[in-house]
């Protein structure tokens, strides 16, 4: 990349589910070298300088696995809604870090990025950045021949982070009331 380089700005968001984890799992700052590895990449194939200013990550330590007004994100969505922050990208490390929340809260919350003019990424790539017109050959678009070919497999991933909340909390919740009806307090 040259010195002439575009300069884009963007946020992140590094997430972790409780202060354990971020001492014994999975870390903020692994998590941020993800993130800007991606950053890298993605740097490179717009042939944009990214930058991300230190206010412009967010670092929390919360479930994600609620509704859509308890999801942490929202608060890096208030400033990437501001238009004096200039923010054209939001990473994040993985869609699970991003929320637990589903595919339903997964597209809201994409969609919320992207009415302010924000393309939400992930670390490893499952979030595309394409945009595919049906109809292009004909010189014609309309808002259903345009997609991205990615979103199914997002959604897929979104439900598959909710499915393993499930998972967890039963083998957590279920050996508790296991132990409880042995006796144990």
């Amino acid at each position: 990349m040259n010195n002439e380089s575009k300069i884009v700005y963007a946020a992140a968001s590094l997430r972790t589910s409780s202060l354990k984890q971020e001492t014994e799992g999975d870390s903020h700052i692994q998590q941020k070298e993800q993130i800007l590895r991606r950053i890298e990449q993605e740097s490179i194939r717009t042939g944009c300088k990214i930058i991300i200013k230190p206010e412009a990550w967010f670092k929390f330590s919360a479930s994600a696995s609620g509704e859509m007004i308890t999801q942490p994100i929202l608060e890096a969505l208030e400033y990437c809604k501001n238009p004096k922050n200039k923010i054209k990208y939001f990473f994040i490390r993985s869609i699970d870090r991003g929320t637990r929340g589903g595919g339903g809260i997964y597209s809201q919350l994409k969609a919320e990025f992207a009415k302010y003019g924000v393309q939400l990424l992930d670390s490893y790539g499952i979030i595309g950045t394409t945009v595919i017109n049906t109809l292009e050959d004909y010189g014609f678009k309309y808002r259903w021949s345009e997609f991205n070919p990615t979103n199914t497999n997002e959604l897929i991933v979104a439900e598959g982070a909710k499915d393993e909340v499930r998972g967890i909390l039963t083998r957590l919740i279920g050996a508790e009331i296991r132990y409880t009806k042995m006796g144990y307090p």
